[in-house]
C-alpha cells in the first residue's frame, strides 16, 4: 500500500504537549478527520460515473493546498471548562449527521483549522496536555495504524492521487473485516459460522468502493483505538438492507458465539439515522411545514429502512393530535438494488462450493430472494399501512394476565396509520407511550420476576392463535426491538410497532405447516410430501410429485433406522430445498416470525417454549385440528391415538387407548417438537 503520512497535520495539533494520561478515548482532530473525509470524498466522487476525473483530484489538490495554507496561521483560542467539554468537541459528532455523500466539499475545508484548546481550569488543562502528550507519544503510528493516512508534504506530497486513498479504502475495509472474523471464528467450530464468515469476507470485498468510502467515514468518528466488534457495528450500519436484515438474523443462529450475536442484535436499534438536513428535503415538498406547531429534528426511532419523528400540528392538543411521522431513508431503492446484486453473486459461488456442500448447509441463493423480497415489500409504504390497519383490528386486545402473585390487564395496542403527502410516500401514525421492553422490564424485576415472561407468553398465544387458527395473519418480525412497553398499577401496556414485515397464510398453508409438523412427529412420509407440496411457490404434480413422495418416504425409513438423526421441521425444510422445492415465500416469513416471537420467549426466562405453547393451542383448537386431518388420506387412526386426539374422530366407534388419557398427558410428544428444531430456528439458512 502507498502510505501517505498526514504528519503536518498530526503535529500541528499536537506540538508543545508532554506526557499522556491512560484511559482517555484518544479521537482524531477536525483537521485529521476533514483532510481524511476530502480524500474519502474524491474517491467517493471519483466512484461515480457522472463525475470528471478532474473533480476528485480536484479535492485532494484543495485539501492539500489548504493544510498548507493553515501551517502558517495561527491557531484560534477556544476555551473549554471541562475536560467532558473538550472530548465532545474532539468527538465533533454533528459532522458524522450526515452521509459523506450529502457533505459539501467547502464545509470539510471549513472544518479543518485545528484550534488551540484552553481552560481557566489547572486541573482540566493539564488533562488536556496529557491527552494531546498520548497522541504526541503514539505519533504517525497512531493515524497510521487507526485511520492510515498523512501526508508528508516535505517529500512531494502534492502527488498524492485520488488512487492512493482508494487503496487505502480498499485495504482498510480488509483488515478491519479480516480482523472481525478472526474474533469470531477464534475458538468456533461450527461449519455455519464459517459460512458466515465467509459470507462477510465476500461481502466486503464485492462492495463497491463509494460505499467503502461511506462506511471509513463514519468509522473515523470512532477513537482511535476504537475495539473491533464497535468498527464492525459501524460497518454494517451503513451498508445495504439486506446485509443489515441477514446479520440480524445471522446472530439468532445458535452456532453464533454470544458475544457476536449481542453485535448482530444491536442493529434492531442502532440503525443509521438520516439528519435533519435531509429529513426537511423529503418532508418539505410533501406537507406544509408551518401547519406544524413543531416537527422534532431527532429522530423518534430509526430502523433499517425507514425513521420516524414526533410532530404535532397547530391548535391540536397533546392527545388527541400528537402523531408519528415515517418515512424510507432517502438511497435506500439505490442501496436495495446494490445489496441484492452483490448477495446474488456471492450465493452463486458458496453453493456450488465443495467446502460447504459436504456439511449439507442450504442454498443460499433462495435465502437470499426471501430476504430481497421482504425488503422490497417495505419499501411499498401502502402495504405497511395496509398491515398495521389489520394487526390494530386483530392484535389490539385487553387479556387477563397473572405474574408474581398479581393479577392484572394486559393491553396490546397497535398505532393507527394512514399515508400522507403530496406524492403519498409519508406515513403517519397515531403516537404511542412506552419504553423499550428491556427498559421497562429492569424497573419492575426485582418485585415482579414473572412480569416478563407472563407477557411473553400471552403476546406468543395470541401470535400463534391468529397464524393458524384464527386469520392466518402474523407479525413477521416481532422481537422486543418491535415494542414498547409502559406498567401502570392496573395494567401493562405494549404497543406494537413496525408492520413492514407481515404474512398471510391461506387455510391451506395453516393446515399444511400443521400437518407437516403431525407428520414429522408420525414419521408419516404421506403426510410430510403432500404437506410440503402445498407449501412450494407452485404444487408439486405429476411425475415431479411422485419422486418426491418416494424421496421423502426413503428418508424417513433413514430416520426410522437412525441412519438420519435430524427430523426437525427445520431439518426437513432444508433438506426439501436441496431437493429442488421452491418453498412458498410466505412459508419463510412465517419462519421468520416463529424465530423473533421464540426469541422473545427465551429472553424473557420464560418456562414455555414455542413448541409448549403451540401444543396448548392445538388442543384448545382439537376441531380445527381434526377438520385439517379429515381431509388427509394418509392418516390413520392410530395415528390419532397417538395424537391423543381420537376421541373426535366420531366416525370411529373404537374407543382411544386406555394408555391415552388426554386430559392428563394431553399430547406425551408435542405436535410442535419440531418447529424449528431446539431453539425454533428459522427454516430458512439464517
Amino acid at each position: 500500500m502507498v502510505r501517505l503520512l498526514f504528519s503536518f497535520l498530526i503535529l500541528m495539533s499536537m506540538s508543545a504537549h508532554a506526557s499522556a494520561a491512560a484511559g482517555d478515548d484518544l479521537y482524531l482532530s477536525s483537521a485529521q478527520k476533514a483532510a481524511l473525509s476530502l480524500g474519502l470524498k474524491a474517491v467517493l466522487l471519483k466512484s461515480d460515473g457522472n463525475v470528471k476525473k478532474d473533480d476528485a483530484e480536484y479535492i485532494v489538490k484543495s485539501m492539500v493546498a489548504r493544510a498548507k495554507f493553515l501551517a502558517s496561521q495561527e491557531k484560534r483560542a477556544v476555551e473549554v471548562a471541562s475536560f467532558e467539554e473538550f472530548i465532545e468537541l474532539q468527538k465533533n459528532d454533528q459532522l458524522y449527521q450526515n452521509k459523506l455523500a450529502n457533505i459539501e466539499i467547502e464545509t470539510l475545508l471549513e472544518v479543518m483549522p485545528d484550534p488551540l484548546y484552553t481552560s481557566r481550569s489547572e486541573r482540566v488543562q493539564r488533562r488536556i496536555n496529557k491527552y494531546y502528550g498520548q497522541k504526541l507519544k503514539m505519533g504517525q503510528l497512531v493515524a497510521a495504524s487507526a485511520f492510515g493516512v498523512t501526508f508528508d508534504f516535505a517529500n512531494g506530497s502534492e502527488a498524492v492521487k485520488v488512487e492512493d486513498f482508494q487503496v487505502y479504502v480498499r485495504e482498510k475495509i480488509n483488515a478491519y473485516t479480516d480482523g472481525f472474523i478472526q474474533r469470531m471464528t477464534k475458538d468456533a467450530h461450527s461449519p455455519y459460522v464459517n459460512l458466515v464468515a465467509k459470507l462477510l469476507k465476500m461481502y466486503f470485498e464485492l462492495l463497491p468502493t463509494s460505499q467503502k468510502a461511506e462506511i471509513l467515514f463514519h468509522v473515523m468518528q470512532l477513537p482511535l483505538k476504537p475495539d473491533v466488534n464497535q468498527v464492525f457495528l459501524t460497518m454494517i450500519q451503513n451498508v445495504g438492507p439486506q446485509m443489515q436484515k441477514l446479520v440480524q438474523l445471522v446472530g439468532r443462529h445458535e452456532a453464533i458465539p454470544a458475544e457476536f450475536a449481542g453485535i448482530f442484535q444491536k442493529l434492531e436499534s442502532q440503525g443509521q439515522p438520516v439528519p435533519w438536513s435531509e429529513v426537511k428535503k423529503i418532508v418539505s415538498p410533501e406537507i406544509n411545514l408551518d401547519d406544524y406547531s413543531y416537527f422534532e429534528k431527532l429522530p423518534l426511532g430509526v430502523g433499517t429502512m425507514a425513521q420516524t419523528h414526533r410532530v404535532q400540528k397547530k391548535g391540536a392538543t397533546t392527545d388527541s393530535r400528537t402523531t408519528v411521522i415515517r418515512f424510507l431513508k432517502p438511497g435506500i431503492e439505490k442501496l436495495v438494488g446494490m445489496d441484492h446484486q452483490i448477495l446474488v453473486q456471492i450465493a452463486n459461488e458458496l453453493d456450488s462450493d465443495p467446502e460447504f456442500k459436504k456439511y449439507k448447509l442450504p442454498s443460499l441463493r433462495p435465502q437470499i430472494n426471501d430476504v430481497h423480497e421482504s425488503v422490497t415489500e417495505e419499501l411499498e409504504l401502502i402495504r405497511t399501512e395496509k398491515n398495521q390497519i389489520e394487526a390494530k383490528g386483530i392484535y389490539e386486545k385487553s387479556i387477563p394476565i397473572s405474574f408474581s402473585g398479581q393479577k392484572n390487564i394486559l393491553e396490546i395496542h397497535v398505532p393507527s396509520a394512514e399515508i400522507i403527502g403530496k406524492h403519498k410516500i409519508l406515513m403517519q401514525q397515531e403516537l404511542v407511550f412506552g419504553k423499550k421492553v428491556d427498559s421497562e422490564i429492569a424497573n419492575y424485576k426485582q418485585a415482579y420476576p414473572e412480569l416478563y415472561p407472563a407477557v411473553a407468553e400471552k403476546i406468543t398465544e395470541l401470535w400463534f392463535d391468529q397464524a393458524f387458527f384464527k386469520t392466518g395473519f402474523f407479525h413477521a418480525d416481532l422481537h422486543a426491538g418491535n415494542m414498547l412497553m409502559k406498567v401502570t398499577d392496573d395494567r401493562v401496556q405494549v404497543n406494537l410497532l413496525d408492520f413492514g414485515m407481515a404474512g398471510h397464510l391461506t387455510q391451506q398453508q395453516r393446515d399444511s405447516v400443521l400437518m407437516l409438523a403431525l407428520g414429522i412427529k408420525l414419521n408419516n412420509s404421506g403426510l410430510i410430501a403432500d404437506s410440503f407440496s402445498n407449501l412450494t411457490r407452485y404444487p408439486l404434480a405429476g411425475e415431479q410429485k411422485n419422486i418426491f413422495a418416494n424421496q421423502v418416504a426413503q428418508r424417513v425409513q433413514q430416520i426410522k433406522a437412525g441412519v438420519e438423526t435430524e427430523n426437525s421441521i427445520e431439518a426437513w425444510a432444508l433438506w426439501s430445498v436441496a431437493k429442488g422445492l421452491d418453498l412458498h415465500y410466505e412459508f419463510a416469513k412465517l419462519n421468520r416470525g416463529i424465530t423473533a416471537i421464540s426469541r422473545l420467549l427465551a429472553e424473557s426466562k420464560s418456562d414455555l417454549s414455542f413448541q409448549t405453547i403451540g401444543v396448548n393451542l392445538a388442543l384448545k383448537n382439537k376441531v380445527a385440528v381434526m377438520k385439517a386431518l379429515s381431509k388427509q388420506k394418509h392418516v390413520t387412526y392410530g395415528d390419532l391415538v397417538k395424537l391423543g386426539l381420537a376421541e373426535l374422530q366420531s366416525r370411529r366407534s373404537t374407543p382411544a387407548s386406555p394408555a391415552v388419557d388426554v386430559e392428563s398427558k394431553k399430547v406425551s410428544a408435542p405436535i410442535f417438537a419440531s418447529v424449528g428444531g431446539a431453539t425454533n430456528r428459522c427454516v430458512s439458512l439464517f
